[in-house]
């Protein structure tokens, strides 16, 4: 047909042939439908499937989660004569929170925080479980020697000695408290912050540190000299020490900008200028920062220099990439567990 006058019947007329309408009418139930995108029979199929599919999906991620979010199992391995609250240390022993564990002289313990890290106790210590939740699981320290090796996310596992607290950046680090409760720490890859009151000091990689009467925390590079460490721990209480001032300026290197510049708010007044110039001639400060601000403690002068300083601080190596994959998990420290001297 080519034209509109070959069809059976004119589609302008007013009415039609009777026998093309009953043709029309015989054909009808043979007509083209749309079908519908899913039959009923086949949502029915559909739902049959899929609810098993979503319910297994759903374990699998609720196990997973699980795995990763459960408490740690603090198991311990004693290497000598250990005792947790009074007990002798066997295979089947797990700390838990209140439980206090002692190791002998020449003796030591290997407690491993579930999939996070392990912690090494060093001969003739006695250190304390707390707490071991799911973000929190803490030591106290009482006396002795802990070396841990953490790879947990940030501030998920934390020691606290007598007069601060070792909140774990993801590291590897070894924490001491002699007898008269003064704590000292050494930190060989990531971070930790050492943190009294208010007072908090990032102690990164390579760095150690040691707290005054008052549980305040100075850091100092592992390389100082005692001198160095022993000068710093006086300035930090404020005193007006001329010649432990002295010994510090005598040090001057990028390394030991550290200790200066925690120690800039915390010395008397009439030094901090001083301790702001001699920072100043080995890192200087931001274009348009006066050392007057820095020496005054102007918050936004202090945060502007310190970001310049602090890549200054750390030893730890593998750059800053790999330093975010440790610190969140996702791989593990290179380091060594092992106590200074004493097998891993």
């Amino acid at each position: 047909m080519t034209d509109e006058s070959d069809y059976l019947w004119n589609p302008n007329a007013g009415t039609r042939p009777p026998d093309v309408v009953s043709l029309e009418k015989a054909l009808l139930r043979y007509r083209y439908q749309v079908p519908a995108v899913v039959h009923r029979h086949d949502v029915s199929r559909l739902r049959r499937v899929r609810g098993p599919a979503v319910a297994a999906a759903a374990l699998v991620i609720a196990g997973g989660l699980t795995l990763f979010l459960r408490p740690a199992r603090w198991s311990v391995r004693a290497e000598g004569v250990v005792t947790v609250s009074d007990q002798a240390v066997d295979r089947k022993t797990r700390l838990r929170p209140g439980d206090l564990l002692v190791t002998g002289d020449g003796s030591s313990a290997r407690v491993k925080v579930g999939s996070i890290g392990e912690v090494r106790v060093g001969p003739s210590s006695s250190i304390r479980l707390e707490a071991a939740e799911l973000l929190e699981n803490r030591f106290r320290l009482e006396r002795g020697e802990m070396h841990a090796r953490i790879w947990a996310r940030p501030r998920v596992f934390e020691v606290a000695p007598a007069r601060a607290r070792a909140i774990d950046l993801g590291c590897v680090y070894t924490l001491r408290v002699d007898e008269n409760g003064d704590a000292s720490i050494e930190v060989e890859y990531g971070a930790v912050e050492m943190v009294h009151d208010a007072d908090t000091t990032l102690v990164p990689a390579g760095n150690a540190a040691g707290t005054d009467e008052a549980g305040r925390t100075v850091p100092w590079p592992v390389t100082s000299s005692p001198e160095f460490r022993q000068a710093a721990t006086a300035l930090s209480s404020g005193a007006t020490d001329s010649a432990s001032l002295a010994v510090l300026l005598a040090e001057p290197n990028e390394r030991s900008t550290i200790t200066l510049w925690h120690l800039l708010p915390r010395v008397d007044s009439t030094l901090r200028l001083v301790v702001a110039r001699t920072i100043a001639a080995i890192v200087p400060p931001p274009t348009g920062l006066t050392v007057e601000r820095a020496a005054a403690l102007d918050p936004a002068a202090l945060s502007a220099w310190e970001a310049v300083l602090e890549p200054h601080w750390s030893t730890e190596s593998g750059g800053a990439f790999r330093r975010f994959l440790v610190r969140w998990r996702l791989v593990k420290p290179r380091a060594v567990l092992a106590l200074p001297g004493a097998g891993s």
